[in-house]
Parts: C-alpha cells; sequence; structure tokens
C-alpha cells in the first residue's frame, strides 16, 4: 500500500495544505474504469466530465482500467512474443496511452495520484501503462492501494490561528474474487474495510457501479463532549457501455456476440462516476470559554 501525503504542485501553496476560505469546498472526482477507445466508449461524455471538474477547481483521483489493455492472464501469454513482436506492440499502446494523456489533458497537475487497475500493458522495459499515463498527467502512480491525507485549511480572521482537519480517504482498485451483482453486496466489500484501516472516505473501483453510502460514527472530544462525524462508502462507478441498441435481423448480424457485459448476463453500468465535496465544519454546542474548537471534515457527495 502507499502512503501518499498529498502535496499541491510548487507555488501554489507553502504550506502544502488546500486553503479554504469559510464556507468554501474542495471537489474531489474519482476516475477509473474507463476502459477508452473500446467498443461504444462514451467519448465526448468522458470529455466534458474532466473538463466539469477542471473549470470548477477540482481534483482528481485514478481508480485503475483507463485503457482496455490486456488482463493478467492474457500478460503472461505476451511474455513468450519475440522482442521485436513486443516493442511493436509497445509502440501501438504507447500511442493510445498517449492519445488518452492528450484528451486529460486539461486536468494535467491536479491529481492527488492514479491507482493501476487489472488491465493494463506491461512494456518491455518493466514500466506499464498507467505508470506512463500517470507521467503524461503529472500524477504520482498509487499502486494497487493507497492511503492519501489531505489537509484542509480555513483561514483565520485577524488574530486568529488557522482552523482546519485532515481527510484521510483510502483507494482500492477492488478485486476479482468476492464479486456480487446485488447492491447491497456491493457496499459490504467497502464496509469490511472499516475494521482494520482508518479513514474518512473509502473508494473502490472495478465493478463500474455507482453505489455510495454515509456513515455516521461518534467520537469524544477531549473536553468529553460526543460528536459525529460522517463517513463514505463509494464505488467509483465506469465508463464502458454494455449494451448497444440492437434490433433482429437477418444475416450475419444476427449471430453476431455480444459485449462481455452482456455475454456474461450483467446489468448494464450505470455511465459516470461520483463527485465528492470536501469542507470544514466547526462544531458548536457549548458555552464553555474551556473549551478548544473542534473542526472535522465535513463531507458530501454525488452521483
Amino acid at each position: 500500500m502507499i502512503i501518499q501525503d498529498f502535496k499541491l504542485p510548487a507555488g501554489q501553496q507553502p504550506k502544502q495544505t488546500f486553503q479554504l476560505t469559510p464556507h468554501q469546498k474542495m471537489l474531489l472526482m474519482p476516475i477509473g474504469d474507463v476502459h477508452a477507445f473500446s467498443d461504444g466508449w462514451p467519448e465526448q461524455r468522458f470529455r466534458d466530465h474532466i473538463q466539469w471538474g477542471v473549470d470548477r477547481g477540482a481534483y482528481f483521483i485514478g481508480m485503475g482500467e483507463y485503457l482496455d489493455f490486456t488482463s493478467t492472464t492474457q500478460r503472461l501469454i505476451l511474455k513468450d512474443l519475440r522482442d521485436s513482436q513486443k516493442q511493436h506492440l509497445d509502440r501501438l499502446i504507447g500511442g493510445d496511452v498517449e492519445r488518452l494523456g492528450r484528451l486529460m489533458a486539461p486536468s494535467k497537475g491536479r491529481w492527488l495520484g492514479m491507482l493501476e487497475g487489472h488491465h493494463y500493458h506491461e512494456y518491455v522495459d518493466g514500466t506499464t501503462s498507467d505508470q506512463h499515463l500517470c507521467r503524461l498527467l503529472g500524477a504520482p502512480f498509487l499502486g494497487t492501494s493507497t492511503l492519501v491525507s489531505v489537509r484542509l485549511n480555513e483561514a483565520g480572521r485577524r488574530g486568529q490561528h488557522d482552523r482546519g482537519c485532515e481527510i484521510l480517504i483510502f483507494a482500492h482498485h477492488g478485486a476479482t474474487r468476492g464479486g456480487t451483482r446485488k447492491q447491497g453486496g456491493k457496499l459490504h466489500r467497502l464496509e469490511d474495510l472499516l475494521g482494520w484501516i482508518e479513514a474518512d472516505i473509502y473508494l473502490m473501483g472495478h465493478d463500474h457501479s455507482k453505489v455510495n453510502a454515509p456513515l455516521d460514527r461518534l467520537y469524544r472530544t477531549r473536553e468529553g463532549h460526543l460528536y459525529h462525524r460522517t463517513k463514505i462508502l463509494a464505488r467509483t462507478g465506469g465508463w464502458t457501455v454494455g449494451y448497444e441498441g440492437k434490433r433482429l435481423q437477418d444475416g450475419p448480424a444476427a449471430r453476431s456476440r455480444g459485449s462481455y457485459v452482456e455475454q456474461g448476463a450483467m446489468g448494464p453500468t450505470c455511465l459516470g462516476a461520483p463527485v465528492f465535496s470536501l469542507g470544514i465544519k466547526r462544531l458548536g454546542g457549548t458555552h464553555s470559554a474551556k473549551r478548544r474548537d473542534v473542526f472535522v471534515p465535513d463531507l458530501h457527495y454525488s452521483v
């Protein structure tokens, strides 16, 4: 697991934190299971989603599966190719990676990092197509899973210190084992994480679903007051069209095979991804002059 204390690009914030004005929010947009340039891929819709975030100052986190390349089993088969064949394949796939990098270029420098999925290409030099895309977008490579720490600060009034809180984001691309097609089961996988890793937002991709749930937990301040803070569990959606419009007809087209989704009798995908709003909330409710202010994450999401 890669532990990432997120740092803004040099020159934007000297304290390597997000400095917010009162009531300002930071937008976080997970992007994964894109499978770019596959059959029926909604390129314009994906472009618009990225641009929407950039126009609003959002930051992104990559959830894996950016292009529809080889699976683990297929990569083992490709190892038997001659070096000249591997190099030719590297050039072809590298061209697609650069094409996607150009398409996503407006988001360059706005990535907390990018996870690795299951479908990627391994170049002759041992690097991968996911790492190649990270370099193009100026994104840290986060491996299979990550725990990202983001510090939000709200500027204090004159004579006051800045106030803020830390937000922990755990992200995992998702596993191929133990999958379920029931909506509740998709969240159970995330709920299991609550028992062994502490975070405020839990993100998982892989199954292309957009299922989200808030969970409230009780905590105790140093002064003995109870307060609750919200955690969010989220599956981060996808960008592949499972079913194309068809009609019965004669001829070879009537015998054409369906997509991977159709052959597996899977449900259609809700295209897109959730958007998270991260802010700071001051806990009130007491008139004690001895009580220290407590600031906690103010988290919201939309799909």
